[in-house]
Order: structure tokens, then sequence, then C-alpha cells
């Protein structure tokens, strides 16, 4: 059996315990408002309902609620809580326009697991002496003057920021840094799904890609194109002018084969981007994968 095709045996057993599941969760009920000046993405639907049903299928990154009006439907990654100003979140809208407004409920979730990085100036919660990060978690999830989505926790001085916002919603007030601008601090966020996507870097793999799609022309296009493949378990890509994607990330980027990824990529201006499994382990797999020596580090 070569390589190639005893990886995807191995991945088409992980798929059978759920390594592309992606939890729904629900929504609230339908109301007429709209967000001001804070929407992700904009495309045609013909109800609210098939807007809902698009966020499901495609999962953008952290989409928190959806807008529609008649034809339009558009994706914000911040919810009635999350707007900067409580004033651009609208009810109703607007004399001559007439949305339906639903968010989705912050219910079936897990956290990502905890990394070198912090929300600066948007922490809307500070509680001293919790225990662990665990703690730290919890008090987020306990939290009821308004909807926590994210923790910067610092063990040493066992300090628990909450904050209403997450990585998806704050980037663009230019307050996430990773890692954090000062030390010590570790982040995590609530997610409603298995997997989020890396942020790109210049990279690419070698010899290991399964699908080329010269008619995708963007970055978004081709993630989406990797989540929505069926023939196999779909986990990184990479975007030049076209799509390419794989069937295996063997390693963290840290820990990958270098005969198989690099980084930069050995050809120019080739994107790369891996979907990250949050913080569980497969069952156990009869399995292995051969042929790439690896560094110990540590006492045995």
């Amino acid at each position: 059996m070569d390589r190639i095709t005893r990886i995807t045996a191995i991945l088409l057993m992980a798929s059978s315990v759920c390594l592309c599941h992606t939890i729904e969760g629900k929504w609230s009920e339908v109301a007429e408002a709209c967000l001001g000046g804070y929407n992700d993405w904009s495309g045609t639907a013909s109800s609210l309902d098939e807007c809902k049903r698009y966020v499901r299928l495609r999962r953008p990154s952290g989409v928190l609620s959806v807008d529609f009006n008649g034809e339009t439907c558009m994706n914000s990654r911040h919810n009635r809580n999350s707007v900067p100003l409580s004033g651009d979140f609208r009810q109703p809208c607007g004399a001559q326009t007439t949305f339906q407004y639903a968010e989705r409920l912050d219910i079936d979730y897990g956290w990502t697991i905890p990394f070198s990085g912090c929300i600066k100036n948007f922490n809307d919660k500070d509680i001293r002496e919790v225990d662990d990060m665990d703690d730290c978690h919890q008090r987020c999830e306990d939290e009821s003057e308004f909807v926590c989505l994210s923790v910067d926790y610092k063990p040493e001085e066992k300090i628990c920021f909450l904050s209403r916002h997450n990585r998806a919603s704050i980037r663009s007030l230019g307050e996430y840094t990773q890692p954090c601008y000062t030390e010590g601090w570790k982040y995590s966020e609530k997610t409603d799904t298995e997997f989020y996507w890396s942020d790109t870097v210049q990279g690419c793999i070698r010899l290991n890609n399964v699908v080329h799609d010269a008619q995708i022309s963007s970055l978004s296009d081709c993630q989406d194109r990797c989540v929505s493949e069926t023939d196999f378990t779909c986990l990184s890509i990479e975007h030049k002018t076209a799509c390419v994607i794989f069937i295996v990330i063997i390693a963290t980027q840290s820990g990958r084969p270098t005969s198989d990824y690099t980084q930069p990529c050995y050809s120019a201006d080739w994107t790369y981007s891996e979907r990250v499994k949050f913080g569980s382990w497969t069952d156990d797999l009869d399995a292995c994968i051969r042929s790439h020596k690896y560094e110990r580090t540590g006492s045995a």
C-alpha cells in the first residue's frame, strides 16, 4: 500500500469518529432589526432560513448573526451584544427598510486550546483569584450581565478577564494580539465547531495535493470547497490563483515533516491555511504513520 493510499485509509477510519462533524446550534427568534455597518459578507437568498442554511453549510469564521431583507442575506461576526456601540444594533432597522434579524444562541459549544494571545482594551470583567483556565472558562459560562465569548488568563497571578468579543469580532479594531503584547497571558474562546481555520502563512505542502480547482479564485471560497468535500477528509488548502486542497496534515506547523511542508513555499506566492481541531482527540485507531523521523524532547 503506498503512502497516500495508507493515509487515505486512516482518515476514512477517522471520519467514522466525527472528524468532520460540526454542531449546528440554534437560532434566536426572528426580530425586525439589523446591525448597522458591521456585516462581513452579503449575498442573495430567497428567505431568512436560506440565509441561516448558508451559515450552517459554509461555516464562515465566527458568524454570530444574519440580517435578511427581501433577497439580500448578510452575515456578521457581531451580534446585538458585541457591536462596539449599542446604537449599532437597530430595532426596527429603519423607517424605509424591513430587515429580519436572527442570531446564533450561545449553546452547544466548546473552548479553543489556550495559547499565547489576548484582547486589549475590550475586556468586560476582571476577576481575581481564579485557580486555572478551566475555572476561568466556567466564570465566562456563568456570566449573566453580558454574553461572554472569550477569556484571557494569567496563571502566575490567577487573573481572569472576560470579554463579549472574540478574535473574529475584535480583529477589525486591531485590539487582538498573538502572542499577547504583554507576557504570561493565555487566550481561549468559545466555539461551536470542531475546526477553525488557521491564519494564512506563506507556505505549502508538496506532493500530497488531492484536488486542484482552477475555477476557484478566492481564499475564502477555497476554504469552503475544502469544508464541503465529501470524498475524503480535507484538512488544509493552498491558494494562489487557483485552489488546491489536501487530504492530510501530519502534525502542527512546528512538527510538520520538512520534506512535505515548506514555509515559505518552495514555489512563490502560495498561501497556506489549515483546519485546526479544537482541544480534543479522535478515538484510538489501529494505525500509524511511517517514514518520518522526529526529534525527541524532554526525558523519557
